[in-house]
């Protein structure tokens, strides 16, 4: 999925091509918001990271029919 925004509205709100958002629906109406930034790699739980990110990938194709599930 994606989200296509008028480039000068994006702009005025800080809005970057590629960024990833997140968006929500309440009362019919979507909205979109910045996502939080992914914390930094620290030594203690980079391994455990590059684990989960390693997984996500492999079983990508299962995880996404699952979803629709």
């Amino acid at each position: 999925m994606g989200v296509v925004l008028p480039a000068k509205d994006a702009r005025e709100e800080g809005f970057a091509v590629g960024e990833v958002v997140s968006v929500t629906k309440d009362a019919g109406r979507f909205i979109i918001e910045k996502k939080a930034p992914i914390a930094k790699k620290s030594a203690g739980n980079a391994k455990l990271i590059d684990w989960a990110e390693e997984a996500v990938e492999r079983y990508r194709p299962a995880l996404e029919a699952l979803k629709d599930a």
